[in-house]
């Protein structure tokens, strides 16, 4: 993904941990997205080269996370792990 913004711009990825049929939830860095918080936009971009532009949803400075949301469903969801196993 990718941020263009007046102060700036970042790029870094992200995984999507949550996908319906019309939009999709991506965990990132919150400090790839600081740029744009204020102004600018953030794109994501697939594996296949599709651009997408995202919101911010919510982020976390300290523990440097945000989660975005794309207006595109049924994308594949990253699988999490078990620790009891």
């Amino acid at each position: 993904m990718f941020v263009c913004a007046g102060a700036g711009g970042g790029t870094g990825s992200g995984w999507v941990y949550k996908s319906n049929n019309s939009s999709s939830f991506i965990v990132t860095n919150n400090h790839v997205i600081d740029a744009a918080v204020t102004s600018g936009t953030i794109k994501i971009e697939l594996t296949n080269g599709d651009q997408y532009t995202a919101k911010i949803v919510g982020r976390d400075p300290g523990y440097d996370i945000a989660v975005l949301q794309v207006q595109l469903g049924n994308l594949p969801v990253m699988t999490l792990g078990d620790s009891s196993k």
